[in-house]
């Protein structure tokens, strides 16, 4: 019997396929957590051309262009915008989580020039949520709880869970970073209609905070 009583039961979807969809759940009481991603597209991103002529305040974003504010040619925001994008892919691929949020979060402010509330709180997502993956392979978050769960008696639950809490316990900033993109996040989807995304952010952010209970944090 297995008498670990945990909170966590959120379900992956979207396009995160190389954790895979999802993840077969053992006797009741298992340990058991999946967050859960889903990428903006390009379909949704309408290339425009204009100028859009303003006096707001400029905004510093790291890469080729150094500088670019709200006066910037559209066109060259979305040129950008994608070129983030790809540096993502590239990164993602290559499992560099802190690169991957850089960029997103460059693709955070060409959004934001732009208008797209929509795609500006996707960035803030998928940041939080790739450190939130960076936080998993630091931890070896997954067979630490697979072992947990295949333990049987209390006496080496309590140490073992005394044991891995020790050793995550020193990753938590990465849940902290995460946190404060995917606050991000929820305020930008709360200004939009309810959406997938809406569920997918509050996913992510159930992840955090059933990590902070599971550590003792809150």
């Amino acid at each position: 019997m297995n008498y670990i009583i945990i909170f966590f039961l959120v379900f992956l979807f979207g396009c995160d396929t190389k954790e895979g969809n999802k993840e077969k759940v053992g006797n009741e009481g298992d340990y058991h957590i999946n967050e859960v991603i889903m990428e903006d597209t390009l379909d949704n991103a309408n290339p425009e051309v204009e100028k859009e002529k303003s006096n707001t305040s400029q905004v510093l974003i790291k890469g080729k262009e150094n500088l670019i504010d709200s006066s910037t040619n559209k066109a060259v925001l979305w040129r950008i915008y994608r070129e983030a994008k790809e540096k993502v892919k590239i990164y993602e691929s290559q499992n560099k989580y802190d690169m991957q949020v850089e960029y997103l979060l460059k693709a955070a402010e060409c959004a934001h020039l732009l208008g797209r509330t929509d795609i500006e709180a996707w960035q803030y997502n998928n940041a939080g949520y790739a450190l939130i993956k960076k936080f998993k392979e630091e931890t070896n978050y997954y067979n630490k709880m697979k072992h947990l769960n295949s333990l049987i008696y209390k006496s080496e639950i309590s140490e073992y869970k005394k044991e891995i809490i020790a050793q995550m316990i020193e990753y938590k900033d990465l849940l902290i970073r995460a946190e404060e993109f995917l606050d991000k996040a929820k305020t930008l989807d709360g200004i939009l209609d309810k959406s997938h995304r809406t569920h997918t952010i509050a996913n992510n952010l159930l992840f955090i905070d059933d990590c902070y209970r599971f550590l003792g944090l809150n």
